[in-house]
């Protein structure tokens, strides 16, 4: 295996465009863009929860923080011309299984709809040489096999969210090959689909486990499971990743394991 990836200097003074960066991922990413010192342009709606880690981390001081819409196509492409970014991540969508089941109008068009005005927009801003657009590890067309999908693995979805995951990675992918793909020799041998998950041996580990991982940590509390009414909803049983890819090709591997990143 190659040496473990690094970015020292890739970064600093890069300008950077992050869409859903007030999102949990998006808050972790534009944290760790800003600590490389990169000029972090965000576009999102506003935090969802209260509190939250967009707030906490105190973001808003720290970016050009743009309040909007991903489905606003014409706002999105103005203000990603005006950043005038080297790289953007996509990470803005409608997150939640449950909640897609509640609305999935909103889901496909947040989800599929918005990859393709993001993408729209990378089309249109001459100053962007790399675009990373953030699905989930529920894109995939999941029989509960219990083998760990891999990249070249059909994507799907048996429920509105998931089939919109699934919906974005083939948007990205007719995309990358209709209009990105001839563009930059040194980069299309990493041009496609990535799985980035835990190592194997913590690939099952339980939300039960987590939560009382926590509890434990923190030297107190107590959960329950609460009772739900009306009809469940159907969400994966088991979704894991096949990273090696990303171990053999990038020589990427997860800093921390699950029993270090909890407490």
């Amino acid at each position: 295996m190659e040496d473990l990836v690094t970015f020292d200097g890739a970064f600093a003074g890069r300008r950077v465009f992050v869409t859903g960066h007030t999102g949990f991922k998006g808050s972790w990413l534009t944290a760790w863009l800003l600590d490389l010192g990169a000029d972090v342009t965000g576009y999102a709606l506003p935090p969802d929860t209260d509190p939250n880690l967009f707030d906490a981390l105190g973001l808003a001081e720290e970016v050009r923080h743009i309040t909007a819409d991903v489905r606003d196509r014409e706002k999105l492409m103005s203000e990603m011309v005006r950043a005038r970014p080297s790289v953007v991540f996509h990470l803005a969508a409608q997150p939640l299984v449950r909640l897609g089941y509640a609305e999935p109008h909103r889901t496909f068009a947040t989800n599929v709809m918005g990859t393709v005005d993001v993408l729209e927009a990378v089309r249109a801003c001459e100053s962007v040489t790399a675009a990373v657009v953030v699905t989930s590890d529920k894109c995939y067309d999941n029989a509960e096999s219990g083998r760990a999908f891999r990249e070249e693995d059909p994507v799907g979805g048996r429920d509105p969210y998931s089939a919109s995951k699934g919906c974005a990675e083939l948007v990205t992918a007719a995309y990358r090959a209709s209009f990105f793909g001839r563009d930059g020799r040194d980069g299309r041998a990493f041009a496609g689909a990535w799985n980035f998950g835990p190592a194997e041996h913590d690939a099952g580990r339980t939300v039960r486990w987590v939560v009382e991982r926590f509890l434990r940590e923190w030297g107190g509390g107590s959960w329950s499971t609460p009772e739900r009414s009306g009809e469940e909803v159907r969400e994966a049983r088991l979704l894991d990743l096949d990273s090696g890819k990303a171990r053999e090709r990038l020589g990427w591997a997860g800093v921390w394991d699950v029993a270090e990143a909890v407490p």
